[in-house]
C-alpha cells in the first residue's frame, strides 16, 4: 500500500497557511523535500517561505580548527589533520557548502562576511555562489588579496544582487581598474540601494579617482552616504575631483580619504575652496547596515 499522500492545490495551501512563518524553521526537517510541479504561483510563494534568511560569517577561529574542511583524503586515504588540512581545503569546503544551499535554495543569504580567507584562491567559485544569492545586502571581503581580475568577477555577479548595501573591500589590491568596475555598481540598474563602499587600501591613484567620481555623479544613486578611500595613492588631483562629486552628490555624508600621498593641510586648503569641511566628512558614524 502506497503511503503517499495526495492532496488538491486547495488543501495543499490551506495546509501550509496554517504554519506560521516563524515556524518553518523549526517544524521543518532538513532531509524532508517537497516535490512540486505545475504548481500555483500561491503555491510557490507560500513555499518560499521556507527559504530562510541567512547570515553566513566565518569566523578567524574557523581557520585554526583542523576538523573544518579536513574532509580531503591525503597521499594515505586518511583526512586531513591539523598540519595538513590547508587554506584551500578550506576555503573549498566554504565554497561547496555555499553551493549546495545556493543550490537547493535553503537559504536566502543576506549577510556574506569572509575576511582574511585568501578568497583570489578560489574567487571564480565565490563569484558564481553570489550570482545565487539575490537577496544579499552585506558582503565583507576584507584582507583577501582578491586583485583586479577578482574584483572584475566579483563586480560582474552582483550586479544580480540588486538589494545590496554594504560592500566591504578593504586592503585587497584591487587597482583603479577593479575600483571601476566595482563603482559601476551604483548604477540604479544594478544596486541601487548600496550606501557604503569600502574602497580603502586598493592601490587606487588619480586616475582611478577621476573615473570613480564620474561614474558616482552619473550614476544618480541617491543611497549613497558612505565611502571610504584611505591609504590609497590620491594626490591633489584626486582630491578636487573628490571635491567636485561632495558638492554634486549631497547625499554623500560621509568621506574618508586620510593616509593619501597628499599632506593633510593642502586636501583642507583644498575643500575650503569648495566651502567643505573635512572634519565633519571625517566625523565618527554609526552604522545601521546588516
Amino acid at each position: 500500500m502506497s503511503n503517499k499522500i495526495r492532496l488538491s492545490s486547495n488543501a495543499f495551501i490551506e495546509a501550509l497557511l496554517t504554519v506560521p512563518a516563524e515556524d518553518w524553521y523549526r517544524n521543518w526537517p532538513a532531509d524532508r523535500t517537497i516535490m512540486l510541479s505545475m504548481t500555483s504561483k500561491k503555491i510557490r510563494n507560500i513555499i518560499n517561505k521556507m527559504c530562510i534568511p541567512a547570515i553566513v560569517h566565518w569566523k578567524w577561529k574557523f581557520w585554526s580548527d583542523p576538523n573544518n574542511g579536513s574532509g580531503s583524503k591525503g597521499d594515505s586515504g586518511a583526512s586531513l589533520n591539523k598540519t595538513g588540512s590547508t587554506t584551500e581545503v578550506k576555503l573549498n569546503f566554504i565554497m561547496t557548502s555555499l553551493q549546495l544551499q545556493c543550490n537547493l535554495y535553503l537559504y536566502k543569504i543576506t549577510t556574506l562576511v569572509l575576511r582574511r580567507c585568501d578568497i583570489q584562491i578560489i574567487v571564480k567559485k565565490l563569484a558564481k555562489v553570489l550570482r545565487k544569492c539575490p537577496m544579499l545586502e552585506k558582503l565583507d571581503l576584507q584582507r583577501n588579496k582578491i586583485n583586479t581580475e577578482g574584483a572584475v568577477l566579483i563586480a560582474n555577479s552582483l550586479k544580480r544582487c540588486p538589494k545590496l548595501l554594504h560592500l566591504d573591500l578593504y586592503i585587497n589590491k584591487i587597482g583603479d581598474k577593479g575600483a571601476i568596475k566595482i563603482t559601476k555598481l551604483l548604477k540604479l540598474k544594478y544596486c541601487p540601494h548600496l550606501s557604503y563602499l569600502n574602497l580603502s587600501f586598493n592601490m587606487i591613484y588619480d586616475k582611478g579617482i577621476k573615473k570613480i567620481t564620474e561614474v558616482i555623479i552619473k550614476s544618480s544613486n541617491q543611497s549613497l552616504n558612505d565611502i571610504e578611500l584611505c591609504h590609497n595613492r590620491i594626490t591633489e588631483d584626486g582630491v578636487i575631483n573628490l571635491m567636485e562629486m561632495l558638492k554634486k552628490c549631497p547625499n554623500i555624508k560621509y568621506l574618508n580619504f586620510y593616509y593619501n600621498t597628499i599632506e593633510q593641510y593642502k586636501a583642507e586648503n583644498i575643500a575650503q575652496r569648495y566651502n567643505i569641511d573635512l572634519h565633519s566628512l571625517y566625523k565618527l558614524r554609526k552604522h545601521s547596515y546588516p
